[in-house]
């Protein structure tokens, strides 16, 4: 039902105009009556009804001064003036206050209903608008964190369509000059447990929710899709602010969001932050550093800044995997030191999550990994059998998330740890059976051919694994006893 309000100084009018349109609208409902310019203005505020009829002529406030008054607080009002032949100067002034059209004096039941009809087609066609346009905006709500992820991993990787890059920004309605990156942990281990991943997904889930929540209030920014541990904050600046300026703004508003984080979530964060650029091809350059600066993060010093760590950005990339990390995990294997090795494994797993800018990268980075690894695993003699080398690949490809390709390559390499260190304990056997057997046929015409046949091994590998477990070859080791045996006879 619309509402409806009649403005007339004369009773008889109101009467004629309330049963006219009583007859013909059943989709109107007359709310109140007014018989003066104040009384419509005050009703009107208190009802605020869908259509008024206004007369210009009454005494105090006229429908003139009564109209303006009410357009102007409410811009959206549909009034049509009651006025007779001779006042078409009035009709002039009040079309142009904003009302909606007149209906002359005296009045005719035709007239009436066009012109009341016209306003109701008016309003109802202001309402599909209003509708459209909210759903729009609904829309566009809706779908605007995907642009802004799709915005910030264009960012990342430095490269693609600049065209389309600038069309996320138009459509984000965004005025991006400059920027930088802030990359936020939410203190997650790196715990060798594959079921830690699902209280590090929690964890990060709600400190998303603290820093989404309070970091906007405190400066422009858009969130991006991120890869690994970290929460990924693009932040727009000025040109200005390119060269290192925005440090103290960038790590007053880190501090801030630490304090957040503990304060509400009890979470303990760590935030590295590149370096201002003012070019969008080089945005990636920002978040190479920050990742970087991220992982110099400690308890003792939370928030670390790219620039101060005085490293060329240009040799960013030469450092960014971790391949001293790799030397030293193939070292704990060689040296039996499996729990170290695990510990390794972690840490070149993060980073690779940290510096892989699509899942792609990711899955690339990961599969290359696990490639080295079955390669120098390989070299040490120990063969991982078929049957991973034609899943690994598949299973890798049909992963979607950064956390399914997390748990599942430390999954893998965890199962790779575990054979070599089975291997091992086979070898100290088998090295056992080598040293009863040498001990028993030492005084006897033995070889290293004729001990591996007997431990049922090829004398290639028994040589490496003997010198690798005693730190001699075979054919000293035997030669020595003899020696020893020699001694003992001649005393």
């Amino acid at each position: 039902m619309y509402k409806l309000i009649i403005v007339d100084d004369e009773a008889l009018s109101r009467y004629v105009l309330r049963a006219l349109i009583s007859k013909k609208f059943t989709n109107i409902e007359i709310v109140g009556e007014a018989e003066n310019g104040r009384q419509a203005i005050e009703l009107n505020r208190q009802l605020q009804p869908d259509l008024i009829i206004m007369d210009i002529k009454m005494p105090g406030i006229n429908g003139i001064e009564a109209s303006g008054e009410i357009v102007k607080e409410f811009p959206n009002a549909n009034i049509l003036i009651l006025t007779a032949y001779s006042n078409f100067d009035d009709i002039k002034s009040v079309l142009d206050i904003g009302v909606k059209g007149y209906i002359l004096k005296p009045i005719k039941e035709a007239e009436v209903v066009e012109k009341i009809n016209k306003v109701l087609c008016q309003i109802e066609e202001q309402a599909h608008q209003f509708d459209f346009k909210e759903l729009v905006e609904s829309k566009i709500k809706e779908i605007k964190p995907y642009m802004e992820n799709e915005l910030v991993s264009a960012f990342i990787t430095g490269h693609g369509d600049l065209n389309k890059v600038e069309s996320y920004i138009k459509f984000l309605q965004e005025d991006i000059p400059a920027g930088y990156f802030m990359l936020i942990t939410s203190g997650q281990s790196d715990s060798e447990e594959i079921n830690d991943c699902i209280r590090n997904r929690i964890l990060k889930e709600k400190a998303m929710t603290i820093v989404a929540r309070y970091l906007p209030l405190l400066k422009k920014c858009l969130f991006g899709k991120s890869l690994g541990k970290a929460i990924v904050v693009f932040i727009p600046t000025e040109l200005g602010l390119v060269g290192g300026k925005v440090s103290n703004e960038a790590e007053m508003m880190a501090e801030h969001i630490l304090r957040k984080l503990k304060i509400i979530g009890n979470i303990d964060a760590l935030i590295g932050i590149g370096n201002v650029y003012a070019q969008i091809k080089d945005f990636s350059k920002s978040y190479n550093e920050a990742a970087f600066a991220l992982r110099k993060a400690t308890n003792e010093k939370k928030i670390v800044h790219f620039e101060a760590l005085c490293i060329n950005s240009a040799d960013l990339n030469a450092s960014a995997y971790p391949l001293d990390l790799e030397n030293k995990l193939f070292d704990q294997l060689v040296a039996g030191d499996f729990e170290n090795a695990v510990h390794s494994t972690n840490e070149i797993i993060r980073c690779m999550l940290d510096h892989s800018s699509t899942m792609d990268c990711l899955k690339g980075a990961m599969g290359e990994f696990i490639s080295v690894i079955k390669r120098n695993v390989l070299k040490m003699g120990i063969h991982l059998g078929s049957t991973m080398d034609t899943c690994i690949l598949s299973e890798l490809s049909e992963l979607s998330s950064t956390d399914e390709v997390e748990v599942w390559c430390k999954r893998t390499v965890y199962n790779i740890i575990e054979q070599v260190e089975q291997n091992a304990s086979k070898n100290t056997d088998m090295i056992s059976k080598v040293f009863v057997y040498s001990d028993k046929n030492f005084n006897k015409n033995i070889s290293l051919e004729r001990v591996a046949s007997e431990v049922g091994l090829s004398s290639q590998y028994l040589s490496k694994v003997f010198k690798e477990k005693c730190g001699t070859n075979y054919i000293d080791y035997i030669t020595k006893k003899r020696l020893e045996y020699a001694q003992e006879l001649l005393k």
